[in-house]
């Protein structure tokens, strides 16, 4: 089980807000979100916390972020798609193996040409 968000964390992301904390912090959202650890209030506030960490200027935020929700069978469409757009490594870390051959075996024959 992932460590969870807890009290102390807030006062440290205040602190100490860099890319680092901002990482490790939404990694807790992330697994208490897939853990189903987060009653309805909070898996929308989670959620609108995504949203907003889908945009974090920092590439190790988003790939933090990504890293933990790509777990989840839940994952907020907006936000996977914001993801799959995003730089190489955060885009890549979102999308795995069987994700892009069910893509590219569902497209029509052009749009499979286009990608090989």
């Amino acid at each position: 089980m992932a460590q969870l968000l807890s009290r102390e964390d807030v006062p440290r992301l205040m602190a100490e807000p860099t890319a680092r904390s901002h990482a490790e912090t939404v990694g807790k959202i992330a697994a208490a979100f897939d853990e189903d650890a987060l009653g309805a209030a909070d898996r929308t506030i989670a959620a609108e916390i995504f949203k907003t960490l889908v945009h974090d200027t920092a590439q190790g935020v988003r790939e933090a972020l990504v890293a933990e929700l790509k777990k989840s069978k839940d994952i907020p469409v907006e936000e996977a798609l914001a993801f799959a757009k995003d730089v190489d490594a955060v885009a890549l870390a979102m999308l795995r193996e069987e994700d892009l051959l069910e893509i590219v075996g569902q497209a029509s024959p052009a749009r499979q040409s286009a990608v090989a």
